[in-house]
């Protein structure tokens, strides 16, 4: 085995070029495909990050009547549940809030969690250092300052001694660092997690996903505001568990009787991915997975085979050289045995190479990622053993695939014909067969990388359009800043006060034409929705109603606003009027809304809706009765892959506060240039009107449209498949040129004979050219049907991506015909000029 990886060594060593280039595509096509499974391996088989996993369950309450309806638990429903020691080792509750935390005189966004005391103990984790809440801490309301950091925070502070005992400034209120959590803790979720974690004692003060919905006390019966995880007692099993809790939920609905009405408790697995109300299935998530290592082992295996091909060739100028070890006693097994070590020394160089390189790449990833996003990514490292074994089996499959079969072909010597051969002949039979090995390895690569290269053309096709699409508004040359009144520790009434002073200040602005408020923002962070139906009588426990008519309700998004929004965001008034001054300032002014043309023809399909009235439907909802239509706007389409704009409800701003903001500014002239002027003097004012409240991302809508979750996704999907396709397309080429330059070198004497006997170099050459070029055809026919396939399966995994486009289609043949047409023409020309009397002399 030594003595077969020195002589590799050496006669690589003697082969510089060969070397260098088979090891620069293998270290790009191994690399690939190492970043692929380590982020796949992240987010579908990592481990989780407590012992026992199988043993936690997520638990949901679900509606009798209405089986597709699910919520969350309140505080004195999850503290029952609790009690079930027959069923349960432990129940833990919690929920997700953002804060804001001051590092010097900055205040970054930070995902955090709201536990309960045994969340930790529950999941069977202990801390790094400190501490974990106490039952106290945890009593609804106590409003303990105390806070349990993640290991990554530690690791910013470079893993400070005294780091427990500290204290961070949380929303303008000093928190007491008690714990820190153990190195890779992501919570109940994997790949995202949250940096701080605090007791449901502080619950009211930092919860703030509710956007716009009816504030009540944790402790209320009626207050659903906690996922609940559960890790089952010894012996018991879910199933077991999930038939015990159709008895306990009916005891539950005796106690509480109006709580609990027509709901049942289930049992489901614990989300790897996030965290919801309701059992969601991963299983697009693991087909697309799925998918993204098919498309990287796929140009793994166009590199592969590259390499069987210029292996073939480098083994038969070495025949002869087979021959002589052959003759000599050399069995079969130990020349396959040479060649297979020489294909795993460039495997394993170029293995190492492309873990460095995934490493690096991720790195990229991930910090494009956390810098739109208030998140921290927990398991995905291109170091992790695992991802070193995977590329190290990488590297053997590799090995394997482009190696083993051009050494068995190779090792099947004739002794006796092979030792008479001379060097540049090609061995009997039909050499120009188009099915000889390295003809189909050259066809294989083509249909491999057509293939990859429609994928990717029509999905950079389909997300081109659907990003300059007509999004039903016009606020790319508007200026949109972030404001949050909770992190100055302000309340409902002194905020209103504050957000009205801002926006007239930035109205009063130079070169401003408008100035309006916005609790959510278009392709921001946070969404929110309502359930909305026509006013009408209230609709029993078991009414299934199929019409608007009827009483169904209508999902739309839902954001509170002020009087100017509209006119602001270039969102057109189809009908009625906007806010008034006095509804988007009074909280006690009459209830109106304001509806997109979406929601109104759902609601009123004969389209009456201008003047109608409209209440939320869903729990929690009664006391804000009916509203009435004031308005109708246009649909606003904030999704990249919606295929229609999905309804949309407003309200004037007093009546869906929200301490986190966002004030839109339209300039007098509508260019991005003079929003990218308006862009200090909004953070000024804001700055001056709002003292002691932090002022985040100023800047154009456009740029904040730019940093979007779905734009960025977008962005890095096209350039994954960019990547694929265009390496597998340069890799595949590269094929066809070294076939054909191989073949015409393999055949000059014949090349000499053939132009001795008077035939023209053109008719030379376009015999090799012919021959190239029906290779390219066969491989394109071919591949257009395998990217129509992928592409189909591409379509049902993600939203958008069109199955078939003629243009795509067209572009990628010509380019690939063309791109072979180059490679085949070179050897072609090169053939050309042999002279007859130097071929008849070569060997």
């Amino acid at each position: 085995m030594f003595q077969d990886l020195r002589f590799s060594l050496r006669l690589l060593a003697k082969s510089p070029g060969f070397a260098c280039a088979a090891i620069t595509v293998l270290a790009l096509g191994i690399g690939l495909n190492s970043g692929m499974f380590t982020l796949i391996y992240g987010i579908a088989f990592s481990p989780r990050p407590f012992p026992a996993p199988e043993q936690i369950v997520q638990v949901y309450t679900q509606d009798r009547q209405k089986p597709e309806q699910y919520r969350l638990f309140s505080f004195p429903l999850w503290r029952d549940l609790d009690a079930r020691r027959d069923l349960f080792a432990g129940v833990l509750a919690f929920n997700h809030t953002i804060v804001g935390q001051q590092e010097g005189g900055e205040t970054r966004r930070v995902f955090a969690s709201l536990v309960s005391a045994n969340y930790f103990s529950t999941l069977g984790v202990s801390l790094a250092r400190g501490r974990t809440f106490t039952l106290d801490e945890e009593r609804p309301g106590a409003a303990v300052p105390v806070v349990i950091v993640s290991y990554a925070q530690w690791r910013k502070t470079g893993f400070a001694a005294d780091l427990v005992g500290r204290t961070l400034r949380i929303n303008e209120r000093t928190y007491t660092i008690i714990g820190i959590a153990p190195e890779g803790f992501s919570g109940t979720t994997m790949l995202f997690g949250p940096e701080l974690f605090f007791p449901l004692g502080v619950f009211e003060s930092l919860e703030n996903f509710a956007i716009g919905e009816p504030r009540r006390a944790l402790d209320q019966a009626d207050s659903f505001n906690l996922f609940v995880a559960a890790r089952l007692a010894p012996g018991v099993e879910t199933a077991t568990a999930r038939a015990a809790l159709n008895t306990y939920a009916a005891n539950l609905e005796r106690t509480y009787p109006v709580e609990f009405k027509d709901q049942t408790v289930t049992l489901g697995a614990l989300p790897r991915l996030g965290t919801s109300s309701s059992p969601r299935s991963e299983a697009a998530v693991l087909a697309f997975c799925a998918v993204l290592m098919g498309l990287a082992g796929s140009v793994l295996l166009v590199v592969c085979l590259n390499l069987a091909g210029l292996l073939l060739a480098r083994g038969q100028a070495r025949r002869k050289e087979f021959a002589i070890r052959l003759a000599l006693g050399a069995s079969r097994a130990q020349i396959v045995r040479q060649l297979c070590v020489e294909g795993l020394l460039l495997a394993t160089v170029g293995g190492g190479l492309g873990l460095i390189a995934a490493q690096a790449a991720l790195g990229s990833i991930i910090a494009s990622l956390e810098a739109r996003l208030p998140l921290s990514l927990f398991n995905v490292s291109a170091g992790s053993w695992v991802v070193v074994f995977a590329t190290a089996a990488i590297c053997m499959l590799a090995t394997l695939a482009f190696s083993l079969g051009p050494a068995l072909k190779l090792s099947r010597a004739d002794v006796l014909t092979d030792l008479k051969q001379q060097t540049g002949d090609d061995g009997a039979g039909p050499r120009r067969a188009w099915w000889r090995p390295r003809n189909l390895l050259v066809v294989t690569q083509i249909a491999l990388s057509l293939g990859l290269l429609i994928i990717a053309g029509l999905f950079l096709r389909t997300a081109a359009g659907t990003a300059t699409a007509d999004h039903g508004f016009r606020a790319d040359n508007t200026v949109v800043a972030e404001v949050d009144s909770s992190l100055g520790g302000l309340d409902e009434a002194r905020s209103r006060e504050l957000f009205r002073a801002a926006q007239e200040r930035l109205a009063a602005l130079p070169g401003v034409q408008s100035a309006a408020i916005g609790s959510i923002v278009p392709y921001g962070f946070i969404s929110t929705g309502r359930s909305v139906r026509r006013d009408g009588p209230a609709l029993s426990a078991d009414a299934k109603p199929a019409t608007a008519a009827e009483g169904r309700s209508f999902q739309g998004r839902w954001n509170s606003v002020g009087g100017d929004y509209f006119a602001v965001m270039g969102l057109p008034l189809k009908q009625g009027r906007p806010f008034s001054a006095a509804e988007v300032a009074d909280p006690k002014a009459p209830r109106v809304v304001i509806i997109d043309e979406t929601l109104a023809r759902q609601l009123w399909p004969e389209g009456a809706a201008l003047g109608q009235f409209v209440r939320f439907a869903g729990e929690g909802y009664g006391a804000i009765g009916a509203m009435q239509v004031v308005g109708i706007v246009g649909a606003m389409r904030v999704d990249y892959f919606e295929d229609s704009p999905a309804g949309a409800v407003y309200v004037p701003f007093a009546q869906g506060f929200a301490h986190n903001v966002h004030f839109h500014v339209r300039p007098v002239i509508d260019t991005q240039a003079a929003a990218l002027a308006l862009v200090p003097q909004v953070r000024g004012a804001l700055q001056a009107a709002a003292g002691g409240v932090p002022v985040f991302k100023v800047r154009t809508f456009k740029q904040h449209a730019e940093t979007s979750m779905e734009l960025w996704a977008v962005g890095l999907g096209s350039t994954l498949l960019t990547t694929f396709s265009t390496f597998a397309m340069f890799v595949a080429v590269v094929g066809i040129y070294s076939v054909r330059a191989y073949q015409v070198s393999r055949r000059t004497r014949e090349i000499g004979i053939r132009m001795a006997l008077g035939a023209r170099p053109e008719a030379v050459q376009s015999l090799i050219f012919r021959e190239g070029l029906a290779t390219a055809a066969v491989g394109v026919g071919a591949g257009l049907v395998l990217g129509l396939g992928l592409n189909r399966l591409l379509g049902s995994v993600l939203f958008g991506v069109k199955a078939f486009d003629p243009v795509v289609l067209l572009a990628a043949s010509a380019l690939f015909l063309g791109a072979a047409a180059l490679a085949s023409w070179f050897p072609a020309r090169r053939a050309t000029r042999v002279s007859p009397t130097v071929a008849l002399r070569s060997e």
